[in-house]
């Protein structure tokens, strides 16, 4: 069982070195909600950036994970509890995500392959303070790296659609 809440797959942008690029960050106590560990880690990061500084305890954290997919980062958070495994990815832009951080991302999807239940989250904006996207969930025991798979396929196509 994962004994932390959130992982960082880094992505590229112009705040973070380069040699944080492609690599995993696990955080956040079990016992702690998502939105914590991710201001805390946001603000100690990214202290330049004002809007972490404005987030609080009462958002989501798909919300602070949001904010974070626009610096590139895939986001994965831990939803496990004591009754259910389950845990979501949060992803940027596909064409964001350099070679680098996409190997880290399936080398991730391995070492977290025993969750039974994974969702993908993408295509994500904010409307009336909620974030929304697309999202899909793992209906037929798909391991995450099927799942990322999946997102790759479909965002991608999407984005291929948006173009033409």
């Amino acid at each position: 069982m994962l004994n932390y809440k959130i992982a960082i797959i880094h992505g590229e942008n112009s705040i973070d070195e380069d040699k944080l690029v492609g690599t995993v960050t696990k955080f956040g106590e079990m016992d702690t909600h998502h939105i914590v560990s991710l201001l805390d880690y946001s603000r100690k990061q990214y202290p330049e950036i004002e809007l972490f500084k404005k987030l609080n305890e009462r958002h989501t954290g798909e919300t602070g994970s949001y904010f974070l997919t626009k610096l590139n980062h895939v986001i994965f958070l831990n939803i496990t509890s004591q009754n259910t495994k389950f845990g979501m990815f949060l992803f940027p832009d596909p064409a964001v995500i350099t070679e680098k951080q996409k190997k880290a991302l399936y080398d991730y999807c391995d070492e977290i392959d025993d969750l039974p239940t994974t969702a993908t989250f993408f295509n994500l904006d904010i409307e009336n303070g909620m974030v929304v996207g697309d999202e899909r969930l793992s209906m037929n025991n798909e391991t995450p790296r099927e799942m990322v798979d999946l997102y790759f396929k479909l965002a991608t196509k999407e984005n291929d659609h948006k173009t033409k």
